[in-house]
């Protein structure tokens, strides 16, 4: 009998397991990207994110070279603060670019001079800046030759440099000033990021025009961070035969 209860049981079907969400896959960290990508990755997303920066190192014949300031690309906006000592042509120079237009302020002087930069020639000493790349970073990627990972955070390699006879070049990243009139054909670099893949900071050492070393690092801070730039006042015009 117990046998015919048994047999006469039918086992309720074993439940199927509940579907489970697709896996997502992870963002590669900067080190499993070839070192090529982690370093055009974290330029590109630098040259989109507002941010702060000091400059600090060499300029012509034994003077030095600092600059600090904040860049915002959706506003189309980039501030700088530079100065250049030693030597006679020791200078400090305010320049904020606004769209297309610039506006500089020497040595402390009471007024502040507008240009239109799309109106000056390359070579113009009053033009201060690209302003499709105030800061350089557009051109300085398009310029990487090769690229090395020394260590996690830290690559180096070469880039080109072919500028406009005596126009700005990128040179230093940030606030750009170095004219060339016949320029190295390469500079080398390191770019040194945190532990995110951001770029914390950019060295780039080249052969001046006397054959010295001139060496710059540009530090990168507060980025994706509000910025304040605002237009200046009072302003001038310059005079259309500076143009």
């Amino acid at each position: 009998m117990a046998v015919a209860l048994l047999a006469g049981c039918t086992a309720a079907p074993a439940a199927e397991p509940a579907a489970s969400s697709p896996a997502v896959a992870p963002s590669p960290s900067p080190t499993q990207l070839p070192p090529a990508d982690a370093v055009k990755t974290a330029l590109g997303r630098l040259a989109a994110s507002t941010y702060t920066y000091t400059v600090s190192g060499d300029y012509w014949a034994g003077q030095k070279y600092r600059a600090s300031g904040a860049h915002d690309p959706k506003g189309r906006k980039d501030s700088r603060t530079f100065t250049i000592s030693g030597g006679d042509d020791a200078k400090t120079r305010k320049v904020i670019v606004i769209g297309d237009d610039s506006y500089e302020n020497r040595n402390g002087n009471s007024f502040w001079m507008h240009a239109d930069l799309t109106r000056l020639k390359p070579d113009s000493p009053y033009r201060y800046a690209d302003p499709a790349d105030p800061g350089g970073l557009a051109r300085f990627t398009a310029a990487i030759h090769n690229f090395r990972r020394l260590s996690p955070t830290l690559y180096e390699g070469a880039a080109r440099l072919e500028p406009t006879p005596s126009g700005i070049t990128y040179l230093p990243l940030g606030a750009p000033v170095f004219r060339f009139k016949q320029a190295p054909p390469y500079v080398s670099y390191n770019v040194t990021t945190d532990a995110r893949g951001d770029i914390a900071s950019i060295r780039v050492v080249f052969t001046g025009d006397n054959g010295g070393t001139i060496v710059l690092t540009t530090t990168y801070s507060k980025i994706g961070q509000p910025v304040q730039i605002t237009k200046p006042s009072p302003v001038r015009e310059l005079s259309r035969l500076f143009s």
